[in-house]
């Protein structure tokens, strides 16, 4: 009896997935005027 269940692909492609998101939300801080922009019409709507 194994220690740990093998995980299903699904679980590795969400991971995956959520692993992007965040490496894209870090990158879009480098270029402060879009997520300035993005914050502005954000709050626009309020």
């Amino acid at each position: 009896m194994p220690f740990m269940s093998p995980r299903r692909p699904w679980h590795w492609l969400a991971c995956l997935g959520a692993v992007a998101v965040l490496a894209l939300v870090f990158l879009m801080y480098f270029r402060s005027h879009l997520v300035f922009d993005l914050a502005s019409r954000l709050w626009s709507c309020f």
